[in-house]
C-alpha cells in the first residue's frame, strides 16, 4: 500500500513542473526559465523503478534511458530528450526524488538525474543534474524556491560532435 512499481514511459521526477507540467500548476502562460533551460520540462524516458511514501516522506527512484548529447544545443540540453520512441538506449541514468512534508502546507525536497549521454559516440558525456526545492502554501499564499545545477563531462567532445564552437 505504501510502495509501488512503475515501468514504461516515466516522467523524470525533477523540479516542480515535470510531473505536473500544465497550468494551473504554474502561474502565467509560460513555464519558468529554470524549468525550460536547466530542467527540460515534459521530460519523459523509458524506464522502471519504485515509488512510495511513509508518513511525511515520499520518494521515487528509477533506472531510465539517458539523454542523448547529440541533441544538446549551446544554450540547453532540452533536445537531448528521447521521449521514449527515439531512445538510443546505449546509456542509462539513475534518477530519484525525495520530498518531505513536515507540516501542513510546507514541502521540502531534492531530485537527482545522473547518467552518461554519449549514446555510443565514443565518449561518456556524463551528466549530473540535481535540484533542491521547497514550497509553502497557506490560504491564498504560495511561495516556491528552486535551485538547480547541471554538470557535464566531456564538454569538448560534445561540442565537437554537435559542431558548436566559440561562445556557442
Amino acid at each position: 500500500e505504501r510502495m509501488g512499481v512503475r515501468t514504461g514511459l516515466v516522467l523524470v521526477p525533477l523540479g516542480f513542473l515535470n510531473d505536473l507540467h500544465e497550468p494551473p500548476i504554474f502561474l502565467g502562460t509560460r513555464r519558468p526559465m529554470v524549468e525550460q533551460q536547466i530542467i527540460p520540462t515534459t521530460w519523459r524516458e523509458l524506464g522502471a523503478g519504485v515509488f512510495g511514501e511513509s508518513g511525511p516522506l515520499s520518494w521515487r527512484a528509477y533506472l531510465t534511458t539517458s539523454l542523448n548529447s547529440a541533441g544538446f544545443e549551446g544554450e540547453n540540453i532540452r533536445e537531448g530528450r528521447s521521449g521514449g520512441s527515439q531512445a538510443a538506449a546505449e546509456d542509462f541514468a539513475i534518477t530519484g526524488r525525495v520530498d518531505w512534508a513536515p507540516l501542513g502546507g510546507l514541502t521540502v525536497g531534492a531530485s537527482l538525474f545522473s547518467g552518461n549521454t554519449g549514446q555510443g559516440a565514443g565518449f561518456d558525456g556524463g551528466l549530473t543534474l540535481w535540484d533542491a526545492h521547497a514550497e509553502y502554501r497557506w490560504r491564498g499564499l504560495q511561495a516556491r524556491a528552486l535551485y538547480a545545477s547541471t554538470s557535464i563531462d566531456d564538454a569538448a567532445a560534445i561540442n565537437a560532435q554537435n559542431g558548436l564552437t566559440g561562445d556557442q
